[in-house]
């Protein structure tokens, strides 16, 4: 029997049985004839391919499939359509846009991204809490695992969010990158929706840089820009980006991480204190109902990361929220090259990419590829001297005022062999340091302020 007639069949024998009025669609039924069918057999690929190929086949929204028949169509798509080997890659593509589709029209998710597991998140008090979401740390299949919950309020608009919340696990279970937190699956509840993801011992690349500060922190950004490269290639926007959401892995490589859930809740008139220094002006404008993050906004963010990373401060840390929007949209207001910026890896060529990154218009930012590039660049070339480091940013000093005695010592130690061991001011941060006269005695290290850190 051919297709076609198998295909025709399948009609009239819906159209006898149905007891609603409503007619079914020629798609309906052509998915419904492939449900039928032996997943192994040529019919099925030959099937298969015809209907991705056909654009009137693969839209969901004119589907008239019974919860049942989307959930089987869900489950065929994923793994099987998807790992199809005699299905195209073209095809494949448009069969996982399909698939996203479908789960977001009715909420929900094929059993290959789910964790049947019970985390019990609202236990306890979360390790740590960002914007929209809470974080736990769990044990899981005998490793350890984060777990993101989002956190919903008492008038989200649950059905939004949860189409929302499918479409995205299924983003990130395909993205497969060195420098993209891997994604082990979802848990979804009636109270709650989590996506679990391997648990990194090293923290964010803020807290590992200041553990380790010898580390070059142009090659962790390196890193960040491979995985945000590898994002916009495929058309995807992260929409998050920020130090606190970069992960640092054993041996040390930079991953992105948080990716999607700022896209599942991205609400224009709630940018937090927390988030708004990374954000780019066109999505802090009045009329900014009229953005959602794009590749130019993750620029943006990317830039300030960059001078976080670099500097060890937070962009903007004096202003308000609503006295730093202002001054980012109506004064064009940037943060300022640091003094000592070459100690920091600030070259002329990577500030001057950062002012680019920068501009007011989205259209003037320059691509990840020449940002990526430049950083490249930059990490080759640069050799850290980790005192004259430390005590080129405010965050540094911090750290050295809060040493440890035997810290101390090391620190005076290698401070010895960089600098003359006497009183030696460092005007750019207004700080002191104090080595002993002998090399081969006992050193320590202290130091003290003049004045306001700037």
């Amino acid at each position: 029997m051919s297709l076609l007639r198998m295909a025709v069949g399948c009609q009239l024998h819906i159209d006898k049985t149905m007891t609603s009025s409503a007619p079914v669609s020629s798609a309906t039924a052509s998915w419904q004839t492939l449900l039928t069918l032996d997943r192994k057999s040529n019919d099925f690929a030959d099937l298969a391919r015809r209907l991705l190929s056909d654009q009137r086949h693969r839209k969901p929204e004119v589907f008239q499939f019974t919860e049942e028949e989307a959930l089987n169509l869900i489950e065929l798509m994923e793994p099987t359509i998807l790992q199809h080997a005699n299905i195209p890659g073209d095809l494949k593509s448009t069969a996982f846009t399909m698939l996203r589709r479908l789960c977001g029209t009715f909420g929900r998710l094929p059993r290959s991204c789910l964790i049947n597991e019970d985390f019990k998140t609202q236990e306890e008090i979360p390790f740590a809490t960002r914007g929209y979401t809470d974080l736990w740390k769990r044990d899981w299949n005998g490793r350890k695992v984060a777990v993101k919950a989002l956190r919903f309020a008492p008038d989200d608009d649950r059905s939004k969010t949860t189409k929302r919340f499918c479409k995205e696990v299924l983003l990130w279970k395909r993205l497969n990158h060195q420098n993209i937190l891997p994604f082990y699956g979802a848990s979804m509840t009636k109270n709650q929706f989590c996506m679990v993801s391997p648990w990194m011992e090293n923290g964010s690349i803020l807290s590992y840089t200041r553990k380790n500060p010898e580390e070059n922190r142009l090659r962790l950004l390196v890193d960040v820009a491979s995985g945000l490269k590898f994002l916009h290639r495929m058309n995807l926007v992260h929409g998050n980006i920020r130090g606190v959401r970069l992960v640092i892995m054993i041996p040390p490589r930079a991953l992105l991480a948080d990716f999607g859930l700022n896209t599942i809740i991205f609400d224009p008139f709630s940018l937090t204190r927390a988030s708004i220094n990374w954000t780019a002006p066109e999505l802090l404008t009045p009329d900014n109902t009229l953005y959602q993050p794009s590749v130019a906004s993750d620029i943006y963010a990317l830039a300030m990361v960059i001078y976080e990373v670099l500097t060890g401060t937070l962009p903007f840390a004096r202003r308000g929220k609503t006295e730093l929007a202002c001054k980012v949209v109506l004064e064009d207001e940037r943060p300022q090259r640091p003094r000592d910026s070459e100690k920091l890896g600030f070259t002329d060529k990577v500030w001057e990419d950062l002012r680019r990154c920068w501009e007011k218009k989205p259209s003037a930012r320059p691509s990840i590829d020449a940002v990526s590039a430049c950083l490249k660049q930059a990490a080759e070339s640069w050799v850290v001297d980790v005192p004259a480091f430390m005590l080129a940013s405010k965050a540094g000093v911090e750290q050295v005022m809060n040493m440890k005695e035997d810290q101390a010592k090391d620190f005076a130690d290698r401070l010895d062999e960089v600098h003359p061991r006497e009183i030696r001011p460092y005007p750019s941060i207004g700080v002191l340091i104090l080595t002993s006269r002998s090399r081969h005695s006992t050193r320590s290290v202290s130091v003290k302020t003049r004045g306001r850190h700037t």
